[in-house]
């Protein structure tokens, strides 16, 4: 499951994930976690200066970013 919290309207959502997303998100957040602004961020998907992605960015990225390993 996944916790998105502080969303429009100031809404917590939880999202099942199948397990093949969680092993992406998984493989993300090491990648991440090199770099040490993102990994001090708030935001799962953050730029080189930590701040939030825009939501074409993150979403369009990560669709590229999962089928790397198809």
């Amino acid at each position: 499951m996944l916790t998105i919290r502080e969303t429009k309207f100031g809404k917590t959502r939880i999202v099942p994930l199948h397990p093949s997303t969680t092993l992406a998100l998984r493989r993300y957040a090491s990648m991440r976690d090199d770099h040490p602004v993102r990994r001090i961020s708030k935001y799962v998907f953050a730029g080189d200066l930590g701040k939030a992605l825009i939501h074409a960015n993150p979403h369009f990225s990560f669709i590229l970013w999962t089928r790397q390993g198809d």
